[in-house]
């Protein structure tokens, strides 16, 4: 049973991705279905203790990301902040100390690549000046949707915490 959740949840993140990288939102039934079944699964692992375990996952995990829109100038839409609730709700609470962390890991390497590869800075020196210049405002920011940036380091969360990368499952 919890598989088959955590399989939807990776099915339903994957559309919502590619949705918002084709059309720049996510729907709803992606992001609502997501956050309840996040609920569904901690009340499946936690009983009770499960929801209120899962809604608090969705708030710190939404604080955190506000907490880094205001520091680094990030700009999210609705679904955005839809999806970053359904996954700290399907993580909760009690996981949030091994979410994070490979949240941020994956989703760090993804933007490096993805201004790698969108601005064409293949030295060290013409990334270096890009940062540089985009935190001093002289630069335009990259500009993407930020789905893919939440979903795919959620997939692999779930891939780690499972152990499906190595047949540990």
């Amino acid at each position: 049973m919890i598989v088959t959740l955590e399989i939807t949840a990776i099915s339903l993140v994957l559309a919502g991705c590619l949705i918002d990288i084709k059309e720049q939102r996510l729907p709803n039934w992606c992001t609502v279905s997501l956050f309840a079944l996040g609920i569904m699964l901690q009340y499946l692992h936690l009983g009770s203790k499960g929801i209120p375990d899962a809604l608090l996952g969705a708030f710190a995990f939404t604080g955190i990301y506000f907490f880094m829109m205001k520091m680094f100038g990030m700009k999210l839409g609705g679904g955005d902040v839809k999806l970053i609730m359904a996954v700290g709700a399907f993580a909760g609470l009690h996981n949030f100390y091994m979410f994070l962390p490979v949240q941020m890991l994956t989703s760090a390497i993804m933007e490096l690549v993805y201004i790698i590869y969108k601005k064409k800075l293949y030295t060290p020196m013409s990334f270096y000046m890009q940062i540089k210049n985009e935190l001093l405002k002289i630069a335009e920011p990259v500009y993407k949707p930020q789905g893919p940036f939440i979903g795919v380091p959620f997939i692999v969360y779930i891939i780690v915490m499972k152990g499906w990368f190595c047949g540990c499952s």
